[in-house]
């Protein structure tokens, strides 16, 4: 699913420790978020009830300055039993390329550094 954002926002550890990255298109949304400490990653597309809690380890993603693509790994046993046990809709997340309006360089490092606590739960720099 290719969608193309009017406008996009992050946060890095807020003061409630939630790092989130929210995309906004003309009739939707899509929003990543994690605490710190949490092991999984919330996804929510258009609507709370769609929100779902997985296994940051079963997505890859890439990043650059202008998109976003995430796609659930789908050649690994480990990560199609967890798919499967927990009754995720790999229809609605399992691959999402996110277009926005081309990022500066300091605002693709902070990008990165939310990308990286959704993904990782910490900094790795």
């Amino acid at each position: 699913m290719e969608l193309f954002a009017k406008r996009m926002t992050w946060e890095l550890d807020n003061e409630e420790g939630l790092s989130c990255l929210f995309f906004e298109w003309e009739d939707g949304y899509f929003t990543l978020s994690r605490k710190t400490g949490a092991e999984a990653l919330r996804l929510e597309m258009n609507d709370p009830a769609n929100g779902q809690l997985i296994d940051p380890d079963c997505f890859e993603y890439a990043l650059d300055n202008t998109r976003f693509r995430l796609n659930i790994v789908r050649n690994n046993r480990k990560v199609l039993r967890y798919l499967e046990e927990h009754h995720i809709n790999t229809e609605l997340y399992g691959e999402i390329v996110l277009h926005y309006t081309p990022l500066s360089k300091p605002q693709l490092e902070t990008l990165s550094a939310v990308v990286l606590r959704l993904f990782f739960g910490e900094l790795l720099f």
